[in-house]
């Protein structure tokens, strides 16, 4: 299977943070931020924050 990948620089700070994603990641990750009435980047940023937040919790 050919998939055609986007790459999305997202920034975390002063990061970067690469992110690959299959076009039709991309159109679920889009469809889910539209419901919920944000950017597509927001959405990233908020799902990246999220789990940053369940890592520290997790270390303690």
């Amino acid at each position: 299977m050919d998939y055609k990948y986007l790459e999305t620089a997202i920034g975390v700070k002063t990061e970067n943070l690469m992110v690959r994603l299959t076009l039709s990641e991309k159109r679920q990750l889009f469809s889910e931020a539209q419901k919920l009435g944000i950017s597509g980047s927001a959405f990233v940023r908020l799902l990246l924050v999220n789990w940053m937040n369940s890592i520290k919790s997790e270390r303690g």
